[in-house]
């Protein structure tokens, strides 16, 4: 019932190279490499490490996310749900409503990983001595990652929002103006 290596799974079909119809390795390595190679790069070269004031923050701003996306889950239901008129571009809007709903899941899986993270740093870092109230670099270089994988999904879904929104826009600026 808590198995959700589906959505890991349709996530990475969602990065799919639109010529050859093969996982786009490119993609695999911008959307995962890169935040791995930035939280590396904190750890080794900057030793980078979150205090307690900072985890709180980080604690709060996705718990946020997770009950933002989680809602928009649901008006992304209620919009693919709606009955609408054949047009060139229906299934294209489609699978992007598809991909939409697998990338907003796996940004909440994400949100929900930084959340338990971050609470458990929260909860190690509290007992510590007030000037070490700081977590390991590898535990920073894991939420750094976890944090820019977040960013990038949220360019994707902003992305791929704003071309069904303007999809569904135009088609019924076009059908008011017929």
């Amino acid at each position: 019932k808590i198995d959700v290596t589906y959505i890991v799974k349709d996530h990475f079909l969602t990065l799919l190279d639109s010529g050859t119809q093969r996982i786009s390795k490119r993609d695999v390595v911008f959307f995962f490499g890169g935040p791995l190679l930035v939280g590396a790069a904190g750890w080794y070269f900057f030793n980078l490490k979150f205090n307690y004031d900072g985890l709180s923050t980080i604690l709060t701003a996705f718990s946020i996310f997770a009950g933002l996306f989680l809602n928009l889950l649901v008006v992304l239901f209620s919009f693919a749900d709606r009955p609408d008129s054949a047009t060139s571009l229906l299934q294209v809007r489609r699978q992007l409503i598809r991909e939409l709903n697998t990338n907003i899941s796996f940004s909440i899986l994400i949100s929900l990983c930084v959340v338990t993270v971050s609470l458990v740093a929260v909860f190690w870092v509290a007992g510590l001595p007030t000037d070490q109230k700081f977590i390991s670099a590898p535990a920073t270089a894991v939420l750094v990652a976890l944090l820019a994988n977040f960013v990038l999904m949220l360019l994707m879904i902003l992305k791929r929002m704003y071309v069904v929104l303007t999809e569904a826009f135009r088609s019924r600026v076009l059908k008011k103006s017929a």
